[in-house]
């Protein structure tokens, strides 16, 4: 029948990026990235939450850091306390 134009990479006649499009192409994907990490930080946070919970505790202890968890105004809070340098 024909060719399949979604295979090109882009559209014929088009001027090829200049500095401005590649760094708007390059802020695109770390955007993308951020949107990535927010929505696994997110879950990671419910999960931790969710298991503080079920082990009825409010606080852990990792890699030095400290974790707590707060209930405020019907909402859960994560504090996460480091200690202080000397």
């Amino acid at each position: 029948m024909g060719t399949d134009k979604t295979k090109q990479l882009g559209l014929s006649g088009m001027p090829k990026l200049d500095k401005v499009g590649k760094a708007a192409k390059k802020y695109l994907a770390a955007r993308e990235g951020v949107d990535t990490a927010k929505a696994d930080y997110t879950s990671a946070a419910m999960s931790l939450v969710n298991e503080l919970r079920k082990s009825k505790r409010q606080q852990i202890k990792v890699e030095g850091v400290t974790i707590t968890l707060k209930h405020v105004v019907a909402q859960d809070l994560l504090k996460v306390t480091k200690p202080k340098e000397k």
